[in-house]
């Protein structure tokens, strides 16, 4: 007992002669980036079963953007969407950005979330060939078994869920010197800050959470649904408008033609590969037509073309264009989405969930039940984990927490933001009308999100400019 109080007490001293010499816990963690030279880079080692404390460890990936000056405010951790995206692949788009002047007094950390990135990827082969990106999302039963197999050499797939992933952030933030930290998630990024909240509450100084994915949500079971709402919006919201109006005047009965087609059996159409080669033709079927249209939902700008290209397609016959959007999407997301923690979190967290009684949700939509019971076959085969008993209660906070939504976004429809806020003493929801899924982008979400972390508070923030005209992305009307 004694040598143990003497080895505390030489552990403060150095600790002190740190603090005195200016020295942080990130300074001796953290060491340039070999690529980002800006900004600074570590691994911090975990065990991979938290509970156990032992066994097989992951070495997290982290990197920091270091702030300038010597104001320094709470710092900013960046939690990446999917579930299964790499947080440390946005620090490279936003190490140099003008727009994110105002964090500048802030260190930005990117934490690679265990399973994905570079903190033990566990990534799935992508199909051998792009037919084999076709007529399903997740149900390819040969490709997941043999995946399933090939990960359970390196990982227990079952310890790669949310709320480890939450107890390995607060590592980091204890690993690097701070106290309280500011979460900013975009979609299920959402979801793994307020899982951090709750676990967590003491170290959490403020949150952003844009796109926001509630513990209620029952992915893929809504999907169907607020991909539906989000098409309505753009259908009204083209009516609404006249030259879109007087351009594509029977819209709705267009995109009724388009799914009729579709429902006497699949299409052929024909796309191109990222080499360059010649047209490729595949089949392209009535779940593939309804999953490209929400993917399309997802960003505002490609949203503008919608009326266009829905109107063409009816008329034409031809589907080329929305299949190469399908394949496009479906194969940049296989590379940048680590499949093992999107299904084992999705399997585990949300799916097993789905009821047929609550298949309703996907009664009338055009995209019907196609990803729920894909979704289902996927999950049979692939390794389900315990969660906390609480997990789906909402979160209680009061940690001022700004909450971004999207009115057209097919994924997380404004009112679920609008029921996690309900449980925040000190949140704010803000509607931008005509956004899609993630609105802390352009020059409006982000001046709303400088002046809340200027503040730390959403009392008297200025939201006006959510519902601009100015700040809208007209339809096209001229040919692409």
């Amino acid at each position: 007992m004694r040598t143990m109080t003497k080895i505390l007490s030489g552990i403060a001293t150095l600790a002190a002669m740190l603090v005195v010499l200016g020295l942080t816990a990130q300074a001796a963690a953290l060491q340039p980036c070999k690529q980002l030279k800006t900004a600074r880079c570590g691994t911090l080692g975990v065990f991979e079963d938290r509970d156990a404390a032992r066994g097989r460890r992951i070495a997290l990936n982290v990197l920091v953007i270091p702030a300038i000056g010597t104001d320094k405010k709470a710092p900013v951790f960046w939690l990446e969407g999917g579930p299964g995206a790499a947080a440390t692949d946005t620090a490279r788009l936003m190490v140099d950005d003008p727009e994110l002047k105002f964090l500048r007094n802030r260190d930005i950390v990117f934490v690679d979330q265990r399973g994905t990135g570079s903190s033990n990827l566990l990534q799935c082969a992508a199909p051998s060939t792009p037919q084999g990106f076709f007529g399903h999302v997740e149900n390819d039963p040969q490709r997941l078994a043999a995946c399933r197999v090939e990960l359970g050499k390196t990982a227990d797939l079952v310890r790669y869920t949310s709320s480890p992933a939450a107890d390995d952030l607060d590592d980091v933030r204890a690993w690097l010197g701070y106290d309280r930290i500011v979460l900013w998630g975009g979609s299920y990024g959402t979801k793994e800050a307020q899982v951090y909240m709750r676990r967590h509450p003491t170290h959490v100084a403020a949150a952003i959470l844009d796109g926001v994915d509630p513990f209620s949500s029952r992915d893929p079971l809504f999907y169907a649904y607020g991909s539906q709402k989000g098409l309505e919006h753009v259908f009204a919201d083209c009516a609404a408008e006249p030259h879109c109006a007087k351009a594509w005047p029977h819209l709705a009965q267009s995109f009724a033609k388009l799914l009729d087609g579709f429902r006497r059996g699949p299409l052929r159409a024909h796309i191109r590969t990222k080499s360059g080669a010649a047209p490729i033709p595949v089949t392209y079927s009535l779940g593939d037509f309804g999953y490209t249209i929400r993917g399309i939902l997802y960003n505002p700008r490609q949203t503008s073309l919608l009326p266009q290209q829905i109107s063409t397609a009816a008329y034409s016959g031809n589907v080329d264009p929305f299949a190469q959007a399908y394949y496009d999407r479906a194969s940049d997301l296989g590379g940048a989405i680590s499949e093992g923690v999107y299904l084992t979190i999705t399997c585990s967290e949300v799916q097993p969930y789905d009821t047929d009684e609550e298949i309703r949700w996907t009664a009338g939509t055009f995209l019907g039940d196609y990803l729920v019971d894909d979704y289902r076959r996927a999950c049979a085969l692939w390794p389900h984990a315990k969660i906390p008993a609480d997990y789906f209660e909402p979160l209680k906070s009061d940690v001022p927490t700004l909450l971004l939504s999207g009115g057209r976004d097919p994924t997380t429809p404004a009112e679920f933001a609008a029921d996690v806020a309900r449980h925040l003493s000190h949140g704010l929801h803000v509607v931008f009308p005509e956004g899609g899924h993630g609105n802390a982008e352009d020059e409006c979400g982000l001046s709303i999100v400088k002046a809340f972390l200027e503040k730390n508070s959403v009392a008297g923030l200025d939201t006006s400019c959510a519902n601009a005209v100015t700040s809208r992305v007209p339809f096209a009307l001229a040919k692409p």
